[in-house]
């Protein structure tokens, strides 16, 4: 069964100290620890918009701590610092994956495949770009590409820092194996963000 990763893009009220909602943070972090499925959490932020990353066991997991997050902090310091209107969550299927160390930066991008372009297609396609090109960049650590609802992917980069994703960045369009890749995916459709990790 295929893990699923948790995504929750949100931003602060006006006002809100970064060191007093990591501080707040924590509950959170104790908190998921405890649920039954739960794999790693990661807490981005890229100026004004923070990432709240969280990987599951599988998608049954997923929900039902969503659902117990309400009840267990809805009313919670750390909710209490998040501007309510701003709160996005998706869930998708984690389709590649490697063990990875620690990592301070990371890509984001999210993208639609080209008409008539299979899953298998764009996964080995993103596997053979993984091997011949990302591995081979300095300050490299770990890609994952993400299936989600509605024909939507996201391919995540993590580094060793914010500079050596965009480096990373910078180097992809030389590659023979990221141009097969690129070619794959929709015209226009492609998002693309850099990240530092904020804990």
């Amino acid at each position: 069964m295929s893990q699923v990763m948790e995504l929750v893009v949100f931003q602060l009220k006006t006002g809100v100290n970064h060191a007093t909602f990591l501080q707040a943070n924590e509950q959170v972090n104790d908190w998921v620890k405890t649920q039954p499925g739960f794999v790693s959490r990661t807490l981005t932020h890229n100026e004004a918009v923070w990432y709240d990353v969280v990987f599951w066991q599988d998608e049954t997991s997923a929900h039902s701590a969503a659902k117990q997050f309400m009840h267990d902090l809805c009313s919670s310091d750390f909710m209490a610092m998040i501007e309510p209107s701003s709160v996005e969550m998706s869930h998708s299927m984690v389709q590649t994956t490697c063990p990875a160390p620690n990592f301070n930066g990371c890509e984001f991008s999210t993208f639609r495949a080209k008409e008539g372009v299979s899953d298998e297609q764009l996964i080995a396609a993103s596997l053979k770009m993984e091997q011949e090109f990302l591995k081979t960049e300095s300050g490299f650590i770990h890609h994952t590409l993400l299936k989600g609802d509605h024909g939507a992917w996201a391919d995540t980069v993590f580094t060793h820092s914010k500079s050596a994703a965009e480096q990373i960045c910078q180097n992809f369009m030389s590659n023979p194996a990221c141009l097969e890749y690129l070619q794959l995916i929709e015209d226009g459709s492609a998002s693309l963000t850099f990240w530092s990790r904020a804990h």
